[in-house]
Parts: structure tokens; C-alpha cells; sequence
């Protein structure tokens, strides 16, 4: 279910899911290439700062937005974040389902840009 939002604050949710994840994977990828002792560490940890500066601005427009976003609900094919929207004292409830080999197609593309 869609809820009844601005474009603009819709596209923010979807990119602060996708912050999260990037977050998620260049964290793991860091810890890897710490452990190994690789050249790419320097670049791992500057990817990260730049991606944790970009989520904690997500993340301050959403809480002055009135907006809450849950723990993914996954399946086999699809994953599903719920969110809702306080507004003029109620609340609109939505949720984004994305497929899960897309999103790893969209966290590539993000990757090598």
C-alpha cells in the first residue's frame, strides 16, 4: 500500500534504505580488509564517512518529517520496509517492497559511481 506522500519525501525513504545498506556492506567490507591488512582500507574508510554523513542527513530530514521507517520483513523474492508519516495529528502508514536481486543491481551501480 502507497501511502499519500510527496514525491520528494518518497524518494528520501527509498534512499535512506539504501544508505542503510551501503552502510551495511562497506562497515563488513572494512572489517574484512582490516583483518587482511589490504591497501584498501583508506579507501573503504573514506566510502564509509561520506555514506554515514549522507545517512545521518537522511536520517535528520525523516525525524523532521515526522517519519519512521521499520526493520525490513524479507521473503524469498521481496523485501518489505514499513513506514509511517506523522501528520495534523494521525498518521499515514505505507510500506516499499523491493526485490531483493534489484536492490543488489541498484547497490552495484551505486558502488562504481
Amino acid at each position: 500500500m502507497k501511502a499519500n506522500i510527496s514525491e520528494e519525501l518518497e524518494q528520501l525513504i527509498n534512499e535512506k534504505i539504501y544508505l542503510d545498506l551501503e552502510v551495511h556492506i562497506l562497515t563488513k567490507r572494512l572489517n574484512e580488509a582490516t583483518q587482511k591488512t589490504t591497501a584498501q582500507v583508506p579507501f573503504f574508510q573514506e566510502r564509509l564517512d561520506l555514506s554515514l554523513k549522507k545517512l545521518k542527513q537522511a536520517n535528520q530530514q525523516l525525524r523532521a518529517e515526522n517519519v519512521k521507517i521499520f526493520e525490513p520483513i524479507k521473503d524469498d523474492i521481496f523485501i518489505q520496509y514499513n513506514y509511517y508519516v506523522k501528520v495534523n495529528g494521525g498518521f499515514k502508514e505505507g510500506f516499499m517492497r523491493y526485490w531483493k536481486d534489484a536492490m543488489k543491481y541498484e547497490l552495484k551501480k551505486r558502488f562504481h559511481h
